[in-house]
């Protein structure tokens, strides 16, 4: 009876055991499309000779990705950025995709939505690791050439601050990280509760090129569920100053985030990811000879979901 009972227990407890493991790759079904929506919220503070400045910032990005080739050692498919709008509080305007915009625009906004709008309608041909990291954006060299078509010729007071914001999203780096920032999450092996895992990956922001480091590990699984928490590091990356009037403006940020994602243990493909970043550091400002150190601190926050 003992025996009997011993071995129930240890039945039980493997089982257990068992129950919580899962294989966290990308299992992407070929020809099926898969759309995640991401919004996020930044407030930036710049202090600026002793007087804080405000500006809130919005983004809205729905991205698609389609499987046209399937291996167990990558994946290829087609993504596309189908909607991308920011918006700025202060001084207050608004980027959409969804606009035809104009390069020849003296107005930022409408400056900025042409080259999205050019994005938006474009498909990359990635080639995926397991890990949800690019390996390779096969057709990058063919039509990066074409989206930054006219990006010389923007004209306004804001036009080389355009100009660098632009070619820093649409190149290779760029373009990478855009996609990374919402699918390399994954350890791309096995795992169980309790294990931990690493990811690095190159992200832009506001014209400020990042580092990103994140540490994983798997809380809990359930049913088809694997919830995931995370905490990264970012640091400044490699960047030109961006010229404006004379001046030369570049960043030092610094900042640490946390992050909560909900991962579907079949396909390893996004249910839901919630995080919150503080950033902070300076904008330096160098004119006329004469070096100056603005700071600023940035609170935000981001929502991944996964769009059926």
């Amino acid at each position: 009876m003992k025996t009997f009972i011993s071995l129930a227990v240890l039945f039980v407890f493997s089982v257990s055991l068992m129950a919580q493991t899962a294989t966290l790759k990308l299992n992407l079904e070929q020809n099926k499309t898969y759309r995640v929506k991401s919004t996020s919220e930044q407030n930036t503070t710049i202090n600026m000779g002793g007087t804080p400045r405000q500006a809130e910032t919005k983004s809205y990005i729905m991205m698609s990705l389609k499987p046209v080739s399937v291996s167990p050692d990558f994946i290829m498919a087609d993504i596309r950025f189908d909607t991308i709008i920011t918006t700025v509080s202060s001084p207050k305007m608004e980027m959409n995709s969804n606009k035809t915009g104009n390069y020849k625009s003296s107005d930022f906004s409408e400056a900025v939505s042409y080259f999205l709008n050019k994005l938006s309608n474009t498909t990359f041909n990635i080639k995926l690791a397991p890990t949800g990291n690019v390996i390779e954006i096969t057709n990058i060299r063919t039509i990066t050439g074409d989206l930054l078509k006219g990006v010389d010729s923007v004209q306004g007071p804001m036009s080389s601050m355009v100009q660098a914001q632009i070619k820093m999203m649409i190149s290779e780096t760029g373009i990478k990280g855009m996609i990374e920032s919402i699918t390399a999450y994954l350890p791309g092996k096995q795992v169980q509760v309790g294990d931990k895992w690493e990811s690095h990956i190159s992200v832009s922001a506001g014209g400020m090129g990042l580092l990103m480091g994140t540490n994983y590990k798997l809380k809990k699984i359930t049913g088809n569920q694997a919830e995931i928490s995370a905490e990264n590091t970012m640091e400044p990356a490699n960047q030109v100053p961006v010229e404006m009037n004379g001046a030369e403006i570049s960043y030092d940020v610094r900042g640490l985030g946390k992050s909560t994602l909900l991962i579907d243990t079949k396909t390893g493909w996004i249910i839901k990811i919630s995080s919150k970043n503080h950033n902070q550091g300076n904008m330096n400002i160098k004119a006329q000879g004469n070096d100056m150190q603005m700071p600023m601190e940035i609170e935000g926050t981001t929502e991944i979901v996964n769009v059926p």
